[in-house]
């Protein structure tokens, strides 16, 4: 257990580490939850992610991962795409535990980690999907994806992490690695019961005229914390980040958010935005690194929250470190309410408030939800949001 060792070394993160600012974290009690000793129970596609599933027509692949363990596995296509890591000992090197002590506590309880491998120049049409699901009261659950593209290939993989509506811990790890002239796409719902705590942690390595595109959508647990760090090491790599979440009741969503240039020629592009209403929080802090030798690079960081309510409250952090000149990078974030003129010019037309209410915040999130791959899959996820924002404006007519 040199990993358990590794965490009770570890210095515990409090809300006066930068990477831990405004988060819930010094609420955490782990003795609520504990691994299960036998998760063996047979879960196929579970009801609550069914019909994002079938939103996305006929997947090439799909995994159902139960607290940590493959539950269910069905091939569509030519080959099997999904499996065990080949080399454990890799594991950590796209996300290492620097800053991170939960990553300790994650390989101290890992059970049996996956790899999606997409080989060299093969082009995948329909998505690989990945399940992560946990429906044990109290339980701690810690699933572990890797994601490797080959030279020149091309996926898409959506990971959804979900849960019914227990009390759990879930305590996600994704790493990706994209080869040269790769183009990965990996999508991650976040659709987790009300009383769920996430400790998620998302890594990328991009590599030479690689593209990866990560998007988010982010609408359930009690505090999800997701923290996504990509590194460009290479020549001509290119990353985009996209994030739509919406937080209600006593919710809080906890973004960081690490753009790493190590190399010259590279890009990225994140847009995240987030609505909260009623008591809930949202965070995003997120930091643009350009390193020495990073000439031509180019970052750009755009983070924008809704108040809906007197009681939320968000906080938007952006920062910059740029090490070298000869780069173009720019960040801007804005935390506030419903622009007026645009719900004026709505109602002035004869709309009802609260229609053009939900106009305002439909039109502010589709320019983050355009991003993601099946018209279906995009139409379900909007009206997601729109159903939460619906229950807390029927909530506040009944108070």
């Amino acid at each position: 257990m040199a990993a358990f060792d590794e965490w009770a070394r570890a210095a515990k993160p409090t809300t006066s580490d930068e990477i831990w600012r405004y988060s819930r974290v010094d609420e955490l009690d782990l003795d609520r939850w504990a691994p299960l000793s036998d998760s063996s129970t047979t879960v196929e596609v579970p009801d609550a992610v069914r019909p994002l599933v079938d939103d996305l027509g006929d997947p090439e692949e799909i995994v159902v991962v139960h607290h940590g363990r493959i539950s269910h596995h069905a091939v569509h296509g030519q080959d099997t795409l999904i499996g065990p890591v080949p080399d454990a000992g890799a594991l950590g090197h796209v996300a290492d535990a620097v800053d991170d002590a939960f990553l300790h506590l994650h390989d101290a309880f890992l059970v049996e980690p996956l790899q999606i491998t997409i080989p060299a120049r093969r082009v995948v049409e329909a998505p690989v999907v990945a399940v992560l699901w946990a429906d044990a009261e109290g339980s701690a659950t810690f699933p572990r994806l890797v994601i490797d593209a080959g030279d020149h290939a091309q996926a898409t993989v959506v990971v959804m992490v979900a849960s019914a509506d227990v009390d759990a811990l879930v305590v996600p790890v994704v790493e990706i690695r994209s080869a040269t002239g790769a183009h990965l796409t990996v999508i991650t719902i976040q659709t987790l019961g009300q009383k769920v705590w996430q400790l998620g942690r998302l890594a990328a390595d991009v590599g030479r005229d690689s593209r990866v595109e990560l998007a988010t959508v982010a609408l359930g647990g009690s505090y999800a914390r997701l923290r996504s760090d990509t590194k460009l090491r290479e020549l001509g790599g290119e990353v985009s980040l996209s994030a739509a979440y919406f937080g209600d009741r006593d919710q809080m969503h906890d973004f960081r958010t690490l753009q790493d240039h190590a190399a010259g020629r590279t890009s990225s592009d994140l847009l995240f935005k987030g609505a909260v209403d009623d008591e809930a929080a949202a965070v995003y802090s997120g930091l643009i690194r350009i390193r020495p030798g990073a000439s031509g690079a180019s970052a750009h960081q755009t983070n924008r929250t809704l108040t809906l309510s007197d009681k939320s409250w968000a906080e938007s952090v952006p920062n910059l470190e740029i090490l070298h000149d000869d780069v173009q990078c720019s960040h801007a974030s804005a935390v506030g309410p419903i622009d007026e003129d645009q719900r004026f010019y709505l109602e002035s037309r004869g709309i009802p408030p609260e229609a053009a209410e939900q106009l305002v915040i439909t039109g502010f999130f589709e320019e983050v939800l355009t991003r993601l791959p099946a018209d279906r899959l995009r139409a379900r996820l909007l009206a997601d949001l729109q159903a939460k924002f619906r229950h807390t404006s029927a909530q506040g007519e009944a108070r």
